[in-house]
């Protein structure tokens, strides 16, 4: 009977020690997993800074707007944008707008020529009891001269180009042009085609005002034609810009040749 109580005491004994040690180790396990927790926790919770610097920014901005504008630049120089506008038919309605004060002019005349012819106040005796004699004028015709249709003697002049510098390429935008009619009649100019050495292709038609459409004998009119959509130029193409061949034709509305004109212009910057 001792030896058995004895054995009972050693399981015991040995029993409470492996409860002991699973008791120790539980809590250690415990605390390095909540520590790793933590841990995590902690590496997901950080902020995360990105710093910007505005003169790197504004740097990198200039050079990437300076590429694109090199970019567009280059193929403006050859194939331009096409931007003005024929203004032909802003002459015709300028003409229009002129031609207004003086109908205005011409009632204003006509009402005061009313005025002046309005019958005498019947109060006022007459004193000559005859009927007036009506006086009649007729009207002198104007002699209309000759319209010419074959040219020898018709004068015709470029006076200047008016164009715009692009830094590396040119736009020509007006032609000023003078015609003098030295024929015996009136003559009838109706369109003027330039062309510029270096672009045998390319050829620009301006037509003349309503103004300039009509020219009596000894008579001269200077006109400024604007240049549909300009003509641009460089001097890869037309070599020394300040002496470019430029050669424009008068014609008529039957595109007979009138007379021409050639020079040599300044177009540089």
């Amino acid at each position: 009977m001792v030896i058995n109580k004895k054995e009972t005491y050693s399981q015991r004994e040995s029993f409470s020690s492996q409860q002991r040690t699973e008791m120790q180790n539980r809590p250690q396990s415990n605390v390095s997993s909540f520590s790793n927790n933590n841990t995590n926790k902690n590496f997901l919770d950080k902020q995360v800074q990105i710093t910007i610097s505005p003169r790197h920014f504004l740097k990198n901005s200039v050079v990437i707007l300076f590429l694109i504008a090199i970019f567009f630049a280059g193929r403006w120089s050859v194939d331009p944008p096409m931007l003005d506008i024929e203004l032909d038919a802003e002459d015709t309605s300028l003409e229009a707008v002129k031609e207004l004060p003086e109908e205005k002019t011409e009632e204003v005349i006509t009402a005061a020529a009313t005025v002046e012819t309005a019958p005498p106040d019947e109060n006022i005796k007459e004193t000559n009891t005859e009927a007036p004699t009506e006086t009649t004028t007729e009207p002198v015709a104007e002699v209309e001269e000759t319209i010419i249709t074959s040219y020898q003697r018709v004068a015709f002049s470029i006076d200047s180009i008016q164009k715009e510098w692009k830094g590396t390429w040119g736009k020509m935008t007006h032609l000023d042009i003078t015609i003098k009619n030295n024929e015996a009649g009136t003559i009838k100019p109706d369109h003027v085609i330039m062309r510029v050495k270096g672009y045998d292709d390319i050829e620009k038609k301006m037509s003349l005002p309503k103004t300039s459409s009509s020219i009596k004998a000894g008579e001269k009119t200077s006109v400024s034609l604007p240049i549909p959509y300009g003509f641009s130029y460089n001097e890869a193409t037309a070599g020394d810009l300040k002496k470019v061949k430029v050669t424009s034709t008068l014609y008529d509305a039957n595109n007979k040749v009138m007379s021409s004109f050639e020079s040599d212009f300044n177009l540089s910057g």
